[in-house]
């Protein structure tokens, strides 16, 4: 899947056909769900998007109006 909902402890978000390249033109949205006041932890294992073109965003709230956290392209090393 390209979007969905996590709300259990752990969890896990790969880009559809992973370990392959992503297709063109994918807009996947997660959100994930927590108690009111609890935190996450975000652990990157692989990641490669097309720098300055594509990106991982991380926002603080429920959509893209909420504040933007961080802003990731390129490749792990």
């Amino acid at each position: 899947p390209c979007s969905g909902n996590l709300t259990e402890r752990r969890g896990t978000i790969l880009s559809p056909g992973y370990p392959e390249p992503y297709p063109n033109g994918l807009n996947c949205l997660w959100r994930i769900h927590v108690s009111e006041g609890a935190g996450i932890q975000i652990q990157v294992m692989t990641f490669a998007t097309e720098h300055n073109w594509d990106s991982l965003e991380i926002y603080d709230g429920g959509d893209m109006t909420a504040p933007k956290l961080g802003s990731f392209s390129g490749m792990t090393a």
